[in-house]
């Protein structure tokens, strides 16, 4: 949500707001309170907007006008080439934004923190940037004040970022989950802990003492594994070709251990390193999983671009707990066609899991015409399984 509005005090002069959805003006020089400096932020919708606020109002911003700042630049649309252009030619502003961000920390409130960790999460920032070490400091410190929402949304945050080397927060956030019990959270704040909780197991490799409460971690993954699925048009075309080809997959499987819900999954057979790691191996269909993925009736392949496929499959689920394929739509990329920070963390926490990882992006399956080049590229795919580094 956003941040709290300060309010002007009564009987104090009024000035003409702009509505949202009005045309975008910026904001006139001279003295505005916080309160509109808010409004002006609130109806910003691009890059150079936001900061003009910045540039001709910072001396007079507070710290609600901070977090709604930081805010709006995790929510302003822009493609990667234009955020990247554009922040090397503010580099100045947006220095001094980050200064005084840091000179603020201690005036933000609980949701104000949780704010403004979200947005440069969103960003891109490193956790080892100085303003993203003193909010974790902040946090740490206050966690207490934090509701259920701004607790998760800031341990969500420092999940998509990475999580190591700072036990110290994550021993708030378990103390902080303990405090207001699983009652409390609803279904996204514990998918937010779900994944926070993966970051601190997988990055960490954490003594007991830094991991929650086996409850608390077991409603989270069930909450994750609860989450609904649909298989989209692309998932089902690419499906298909894998069934044509004659590779064994599951659709939409919950990975146990991890439960996030994959789009395809590839498992060793029995007597491979992935089978006997948990002593069994998934059923899985000869084509796609529940019968979806297209006619699965078709002619199998049975040429040298099929057969090279499945020896790369063989080789692959031999040394991983398998392959997953992940067919990702415009929704997982930004305008510039990079994976979206939620979906890196996704695939960070499933080749740390063992697995390989492979991507289907959207742009480049649909430039495929023919059954041919879309299994000749599934065989190419398949045969980089071997070079994904694999976790010692």
């Amino acid at each position: 949500g956003a941040p709290r509005r300060e309010m002007p005090a009564q009987g104090a002069p009024r000035r003409e707001m702009p509505a949202h959805g009005a045309p975008r003006t910026p904001p006139p020089r001279g003295g505005l309170s916080p309160r509109e400096l808010t409004a002006y932020l609130t109806n910003a919708d691009s890059l150079p907007a936001i900061l003009d606020v910045y540039t001709r109002h910072g001396s007079s911003f507070d710290a609600i006008n901070i977090a709604t700042a930081w805010s709006q630049l995790g929510k302003a649309r822009a493609t990667g080439r234009e955020r990247l252009d554009f922040f090397r030619t503010e580099e100045h502003t947006l220095l001094q934004l980050l200064q005084h961000t840091s000179r603020t920390i201690s005036r933000l409130d609980a949701r104000g923190i949780s704010t403004t960790c979200y947005s440069m999460a969103r960003l891109r920032f490193e956790p080892a940037h100085a303003t993203m070490r003193l909010l974790s400091a902040e946090a740490i410190s206050r966690i207490g004040e934090f509701n259920a929402q701004d607790f998760t949304n800031t341990a969500w945050a420092f999940a998509i970022v990475g999580v190591a080397a700072r036990g110290a927060l994550v021993k708030a956030v378990n103390a902080r989950a303990a405090a207001i019990g699983i009652a409390a959270l609803n279904r996204e704040n514990r998918t937010q802990l779900h994944q926070f909780f993966l970051s601190v197991e997988l990055e960490l490799r954490p003594p007991a003492e830094l991991l929650a409460p086996i409850g608390l971690r077991d409603a989270c993954k069930q909450a994750m594994a609860d989450e609904p699925t649909a298989s989209s048009k692309l998932h089902l075309e690419v499906s298909a070709e894998l069934t044509r080809m004659g590779i064994a997959h599951a659709n939409e499987l919950c990975l146990p251990g991890l439960d996030y819900h994959v789009n395809i999954a590839i498992l060793p057979v029995a007597g491979t390193r992935g089978a006997d790691a948990d002593g069994a191996t998934p059923r899985q269909s000869a084509g796609a999983a529940s019968g979806e993925g297209g006619d699965v009736t078709a002619e199998l392949l049975d040429d040298e671009v099929a057969t090279r496929a499945r020896e790369a499959v063989r080789a692959a689920t031999a040394k991983y707990a398998g392959i997953v394929i992940e067919v990702d739509g415009p929704t997982h990329y930004d305008d510039e066609r990079r994976l979206r920070p939620a979906s890196e963390m996704i695939r960070r926490h499933l080749t740390l899991a063992g697995w390989a990882v492979l991507g289907v992006p959207y742009w480049e399956w649909n430039a495929l015409k023919g059954p041919a080049r879309k299994a000749d590229y599934l065989a190419k795919l398949l045969a980089r399984a071997g070079s994904v580094p694999e976790r010692s």
